[in-house]
């Protein structure tokens, strides 16, 4: 699997042209009293004050969209920026167990987002039809106090991002007993078996500044080398191999890993292409923010390299459908399309007219492209 290393400029740089609303407006008392109205995406008013929030339901960056989640509260002007992530989700043990990654964190740093680590206390029995006979809990909710003291906290803080997130990053170990506390609680109540717990708190215990880094880094590279094994049927990407990126962001600590869909290489151009398909229809909207998240870091490389050379790198992103013409993916997301244009994101529509010959296609548009 290639591997490409660089490292970003010092801020980010994306325009943002589309505006998103966020309707859920709250207060810090909904909030606390109502572990419900912790929504994908909602603000946060006390007095004069807002913060516009994001939810991840799992740690795991590459499930339930979490990058469009949080890039929707970057569209939001004129507010703080707060993502609320658990610390780590236990499926029960016939599913997944995720924990957040430094190197999450550090991205969420340099995009100026607040991130508040946070646990779940609640859940139920997956009774789903194909998962009732698993030892498998859903509906997990958050401690909704807890989100709410420190929802309270960053509206309050004159802290900078950097600050916070540091603070807040090197003190996840002390969730520690309370993590393993109610998930035991939730064991108790669903009947269902959850991974060992006694290894989940000595792994929180790891989450120590000196230790954390290194443990997360080694998670982190091998989620992505997974990822860039993995088919996905929103991903059509015509032949183009994936390939992982590794980089650094100045002034803030460790390296991070993220996985693009495609790579090609014309001369010394390195184009890193995200690849969104819909079976019917276009892709879904949360696909392609998923993409333009991407493009937050991989539009800020001077260069990208590996073991051979040095490459000047673009970014692209496909948009494919089986039930769409070009022509009407281009009308759909003419949005989109326009705010690709004004970070210099290379727009590629694929319709059913064109899929046969698609990866032709896509390469004539990059050769027809002057650097």
């Amino acid at each position: 699997m290639p591997n490409f290393h660089g490292s970003l400029n010092a801020k980010p740089s994306y325009k943002y042209v589309i505006h998103n609303e966020i309707e859920d407006e709250f207060t810090i008392d909904d909030i606390e009293n109502d572990t419900d109205k912790i929504k994908p995406n909602f603000i946060v008013k006390a007095g004069d004050k807002k913060v516009v929030v994001s939810t991840w339901v799992s740690a795991k960056r590459t499930r339930s969209y979490p990058f469009s989640r949080v890039l929707r509260t970057l569209y939001q002007k004129d507010m703080k920026k707060i993502t609320i992530i658990p610390v780590v989700k236990d499926e029960g043990k016939d599913g997944d167990r995720d924990y957040l990654q430094f190197a999450t964190i550090s991205m969420m740093t340099f995009l100026g987002v607040y991130v508040i680590p946070a646990y779940y206390v609640d859940a139920e029995k997956n009774m789903r039809p194909k998962e009732a006979h698993k030892e498998k809990i859903t509906n997990q909710k958050f401690d909704s106090n807890f989100i709410a003291n420190k929802i309270q906290e960053i509206l309050n803080t004159s802290d900078d991002v950097q600050t916070w997130n540091n603070s807040i990053r090197d003190s996840i170990s002390n969730l520690a007993s309370k993590i393993k506390e109610n998930y035991q609680r939730i064991s108790n109540k669903t009947g269902v078996t959850l991974h060992d717990l006694e290894k989940l708190y000595n792994r929180l215990q790891k989450f120590a500044p000196e230790t954390y880094k290194d443990l997360s880094r080694k998670a982190s590279a091998g989620a992505a080398r997974t990822e860039s094994k993995t088919s996905n049927p929103k991903e059509k990407t015509f032949g183009f191999p994936k390939a992982r990126i590794t980089f650094k962001i100045p002034k803030i600590d460790g390296l991070c890993n993220l996985t693009t869909d495609g790579f090609h290489i014309i001369e010394k151009t390195l184009f890193l292409l995200e690849c969104k398909h819909g079976k019917n229809s276009v892709p879904k909207i949360e696909d392609v923010e998923d993409a333009l998240f991407k493009y937050h870091f991989f539009n800020e490389f001077e260069e990208l390299s590996n073991e051979n050379s040095s490459y000047k790198s673009r970014t692209v992103i496909v948009v494919s459908s089986g039930g769409k013409t070009t022509k009407e993916i281009s009308d759909e997301l003419k949005d989109i399309s326009n705010e690709c244009k004004k970070n210099s994101v290379i727009f590629i529509p694929i319709g059913k007219d064109d899929l046969k010959n698609g990866k032709k296609k896509i390469i004539e548009k990059l050769n027809s492209i002057k650097n």
